[in-house]
């Protein structure tokens, strides 16, 4: 094969690669095409150091957390680039002012498990366990148990309902979370509702979802009702509204 239609197969790899527009990596007629093959040779290089890397840093999380990743392997494999830009849409949830870690807990969990997913929302658990939160107030938050709730976390909860369920609800909540912690508080919370539900809404879609039934706490079992999750809730007092 000549050196040139080397240059344009490598061009077109790196394009699908890094999911770069056609032509962004047109040769000038100026330009000496033996550097163009080494430019594109390094790139394509480095793309593949990328793929690399990611790979070793999901494969870690998965052996920490005991959880299977196979669905961001996949989109590694796909596109390096593409699995970057989902890491890095999910670090939202890292953001965390003004608001107690059970509340910011409460409204991620609730939040994932609006999606129906068993190992996101299990994983989310594992975390809030590894951060201290009380096994019995998790306990509480995965039986939408309200009575059981500290007052802080029961406020998140109804919050997050509200939001999921775009009760107008939201705002005499917020109102409260304003008055109490403050406007980091609300962005806290609204990023850790979002960052919960980017992975199972990714996971389904990439074929990789499965339902919630049981979330372990403490050693534990707790078994969730699915049923109740997609149900309309009286948020004064937490209970099935009845229709």
């Amino acid at each position: 094969m000549r050196l040139s239609d080397r240059v344009a197969v490598h061009d077109a790899a790196l394009r699908q690669t890094l999911g770069l527009p056609l032509g962004w990596l047109e040769k000038p007629e100026c330009h000496n095409c033996r550097g163009w093959f080494v430019f594109l040779s390094r790139a394509k290089q480095e793309v593949e150091v990328l793929r690399w890397l990611l790979r070793r840093t999901v494969s870690s999380f998965e052996r920490q957390w005991k959880y299977d990743a196979s669905y961001l392997q996949e989109i590694i494999d796909v596109s390096p680039r593409a699995a970057w830009r989902f890491m890095s849409a999910a670090r939202l949830g890292s953001y965390a002012r003004d608001v107690p870690v059970e509340a910011l807990v409460a409204a991620g969990i609730t939040a994932v498990r609006s999606e129906d997913c068993g190992p996101c929302t299990q994983l989310a658990t594992a975390m809030a366990e590894k951060r201290g939160v009380d096994p019995d107030t998790l306990r509480a938050i995965l039986k939408d148990d309200v009575a059981a709730m500290p007052d802080d976390v029961a406020l998140a909860w109804r919050f997050t309902k509200a939001i999921l369920a775009h009760d107008p609800a939201a705002d005499d909540y917020r109102a409260v979370i304003l008055e109490r912690w403050g406007p980091r508080a609300v962005v806290s919370l609204a990023f850790a509702m979002t960052t919960a539900r980017i992975y199972p809404t990714v996971k389904y879609a990439m074929g990789h979802g499965k339902a919630c039934t049981r979330v372990v706490v403490g050693g534990a079992p707790v078994v969730v009702d699915r049923h109740a999750t997609s149900q309309a809730w009286d948020l004064a007092s937490g209970r099935v509204a009845m229709r």
